[in-house]
């Protein structure tokens, strides 16, 4: 809501849910090589992780990274997986069906995928090139990169905004790990009670 952390020069809390196009210019990811297999036909791109680790978000900056792709989860209310073809960006490729899959993996000319078990193998099988990128937020510099980022994003005015130093970042990695979504969820109850700009602290 807008408005609710204007004491805090915010026009929204950081580390509330993001639309994808925001995730994407938010990211600090690495996309390189990734492109680079890509740029050939039947490539496979699988990353590899737990929950909230980001993979989502590895997902959206390839999709601002490569305009004519086609993100899709299916098991929403996504399309027929048949009628996706090109280069195909599939989150949470684990909760869809054997053979859901299967048909895209044959319609697809390259695919991304984000998953918690690795595919290779089912890839490989269908005929893909497969590059695998294990998602994890256990570099310290671009964790506080990626949380500093969503405080500078939420900013309202110039001014003084809320800071996070180095001592609460080493905090959330302490007690959370690399579950970069849990430590964005205690982040927004500690920015949530704040009263005045100061640093964020749990």
């Amino acid at each position: 809501m807008i408005g609710a952390y204007a004491h805090l020069n915010l026009r929204m809390n950081p580390f509330g849910e993001l639309e994808p196009r925001h995730r994407a210019q938010l990211a600090v990811v690495r996309l390189d090589t990734v492109l680079a297999h890509l740029d050939a036909p039947r490539a496979a791109v699988q990353f590899v992780g737990a929950c909230g680790r980001g993979k989502s978000t590895h997902l959206h900056a390839l999709r601002a990274a490569l305009p004519g792709a086609h993100y899709a989860r299916l098991w929403t209310d996504q399309p027929d997986p048949a009628g996706l073809s090109g280069t195909v960006l599939l989150d949470e490729a684990d909760a869809v069906g054997m053979i859901r899959r299967a048909r895209l993996f044959r319609a697809a000319e390259r695919l991304a995928i984000g998953v918690h078990r690795s595919f290779a193998t089912e890839l490989r099988l269908h005929g893909f090139r497969v590059h695998t990128v294990h998602v994890s937020a256990a570099d310290p510099a671009r964790l506080a990169t990626l949380l500093r980022r969503r405080i500078e994003f939420a900013r309202l005015a110039e001014g003084p905004i809320p800071t996070l130093p180095d001592h609460t970042v080493h905090a959330l990695r302490a007690r959370f790990g690399d579950d970069v979504r849990a430590m964005e969820d205690a982040l927004y109850d500690a920015v949530h009670a704040m009263r005045e700009v100061r640093d964020v602290a749990l």
